[in-house]
């Protein structure tokens, strides 16, 4: 009996360190080698509710992988693994080495490939704390010169006040963007149907434009995707934006849109990255999200 319990260990060690050949010798590198088999792998299948369902599977390992049947918000029926707290397509286009995604923009700028799509925007997430819940229909502008690819505009409402960072990222997790805008057509379009609503109107909305610096170039705004803006050509030609007239911009790098009561145009404001509140005291808790698709 006493030499039956000391192989009892040896034992187990030989089982938890062999590999695994089904209907072939497991190669050297493989824990579990299926290469002489002609069959598949039958994964488990789950019906998952959306890409952030931590119900269905709770506490999911990093990595994990399954096969969902599921084709409700957003999802399709396919492989899926769970990474960075919500559910990502085995087939995922989201690779940052993709340069550019559509006429203009480049994922190499950005850092990042933005592949959602307005139509499966969620009703409303979560992230970092913040519970963002969707304002009404996504819109759709499409710039007026042949070839122009449609752009969609979804807006949210905040829980709490974010700084230009937490925008950018919840705005990268629906792979969207800040807002681009590069033309005067585009913002018309957008201060007459997208932040136009009592709901958004009197709200600080972040866009994705900042002050960059460039090694032995000094200091200037960039789009975050990389677009450059519209110019009105002439003997005085200028850029197409809208600025308001600012004092005082000293470490204010980021642009936002104004709130309705402080400027009635919405006129664009440069605040410091890092505020929640513009310089009048109004919070910054509304997201607008642009899509490309």
């Amino acid at each position: 009996m006493k030499m039956k319990l000391n192989l009892l260990p040896f034992l187990i060690t030989l089982f938890v360190n062999a590999q695994v050949g089904i209907n072939t010798i497991p190669h050297n590198t493989a824990a579990l080698d299926m290469s002489g088999s002609k069959k598949g792998i039958l994964s488990t299948r789950v019906a998952l509710l959306s890409t952030a369902d931590v119900s269905t599977i709770p506490n999911a390992k990093e990595g994990l992988l399954i096969y969902n049947t599921t084709s409700v918000n957003g999802l399709s029926s396919g492989y899926y693994f769970w990474s960075k707290n919500k559910w990502e397509p085995l087939n995922n286009s989201n690779n940052e080495i993709h340069q550019d995604t559509s006429t203009g923009i480049f994922a190499s700028k950005l850092g990042y490939n933005p592949s959602g799509k307005s139509s499966t925007a969620p009703s409303s997430f979560t992230l970092n704390g913040v519970v963002a819940t969707k304002n009404g229909s996504c819109k759709a502008f499409t710039q007026p010169y042949s070839g122009a690819i449609p752009h969609n505009y979804c807006g949210y409402s905040l829980s709490k006040g974010v700084d230009w960072e937490t925008a950018f990222k919840m705005a990268k997790y629906l792979k969207g963007y800040l807002p681009v805008i590069t033309s005067t057509e585009e913002w018309n379009y957008i201060k007459a149907n997208s932040i136009n609503s009592t709901d958004n109107s009197k709200n600080n909305i972040w866009i994705g434009y900042n002050i960059i610096a460039n090694p032995g170039n000094p200091a200037e705004f960039i789009w975050i995707t990389g677009e450059q803006s519209m110019i009105n050509w002439s003997n005085s030609s200028t850029l197409q934006d809208d600025y308001a007239a600012q004092t005082n911009t000293a470490s204010k790098n980021c642009v936002n849109i104004s709130n309705s009561t402080a400027n009635a145009n919405r006129q664009w404001y440069r605040n410091a990255c890092t505020s929640i509140t513009s310089d009048n005291g109004t919070s910054f808790n509304y997201l607008l999200v642009e899509f490309n698709y």
